[in-house]
């Protein structure tokens, strides 16, 4: 499945690309922050981000909301200016610099294989460079979008940061192959899907993938959450939080209680860094329960299953 965005937001990043790779990255992600904040209203979808707003957080009044649209648009333009220059960032060139943190170095340090959630927030496409620097293999899954040239431009600056990508439908083999060597996997969890579990995000019932807690249970290892937050332009930090573990009890609702705590840890993120959290897809409309029916989860289980 493809990720739709509005055409006009399509051709304006399209349209963005050669201008931006021609300036130094530190003008490049000022002039498009200023340019995707003045003219949030005709790229976005003002009216599903706001309806995002309003239930995540509805003691902000209408004016709030409004600004802090204004807020997430410029972020994103910054963040498209962040991946036309990702081998910049790769790098280190102009200056620019991707660091990480965490209670424990975990990438680095952790043996064996993990699953690292994050949300669309903050510059995201940019965290595998930090696993390319040290040598960590990642399996990244990711959705296409529905612009066959803005897909290709993605695509291959997204291939600069050393990992491995492969579209979400497709990825459950990819995934278990680079688990079974010890490598980890990364996705973004924060957007509806059709078909999971139901949780409770921001107070309201959301249905979530139970993906990570299936292959954190299949391979005994812990689900890390992580960001990428600008803390200077050219600057970006990558923060890997505690992980978590799955339990030795197995079952649908071990699968709902540890992807509940998933989604509360995506919770805390976005609410760490909600002005730069791209929340263009409707996210609590028209959820209906569906508990493991999807063909992958059928897969998984069978994987899990055999000796």
């Amino acid at each position: 499945m493809r990720k739709r965005m509005p055409k006009s937001l399509n051709a304006l990043i399209a349209m963005s690309f050669p201008l931006v790779r021609l300036l130094p990255v530190k003008i490049a992600t000022e002039l498009l922050a200023s340019v995707f904040g003045r003219i949030s209203s005709v790229f976005l979808k003002p009216d599903t981000i706001k309806s995002n707003i309003q239930v995540a957080f509805p003691n902000l009044n209408e004016s709030a909301v409004d600004a802090l649209i204004v807020r997430m648009a410029a972020n994103f333009g910054r963040h498209i200016a962040e991946i036309v220059h990702i081998s910049t960032f790769g790098s280190g060139a102009q200056g620019t610099s991707i660091t990480s943190e965490g209670p424990i170095d975990v990438p680095f340090e952790l043996q064996g294989p993990a699953i690292y959630i994050g949300a669309h927030l903050g510059s995201w496409e940019l965290i595998p460079l930090v696993f390319q620097r040290h040598s960590r293999p990642l399996t990244i899954m990711y959705s296409q979008i529905d612009h066959p040239l803005l897909d290709r431009l993605f695509l291959s600056q997204r291939q600069k940061t050393g990992g491995k990508y492969v579209e979400k439908n497709e990825a459950l083999k990819a995934c278990l192959k680079a688990m079974q060597k010890g490598e980890s996997v990364a996705l973004l969890v924060d957007q509806r899907v059709d078909a999971g579990v139901e949780v409770d995000f921001f107070g309201r019932p959301s249905i979530f993938t139970p993906l990570p807690a299936r292959l954190a249970r299949r391979f005994n290892c812990p689900i890390i959450p992580c960001e990428a937050v600008r803390v200077a332009p050219g600057h970006l930090q990558v923060t890997f939080h505690a992980p978590i573990w799955p339990s030795t009890e197995r079952g649908v609702q071990t699968d709902v209680e540890l992807t509940q705590e998933m989604a509360r840890a995506i919770e805390d993120s976005i609410r760490r860094n909600v002005d730069t959290w791209f929340c263009n897809k409707r996210r609590w409309a028209n959820q209906e329960k569906a508990h493991s029916s999807s063909t992958q989860d059928e897969m998984l289980e069978a994987s899990a299953n055999r000796p």
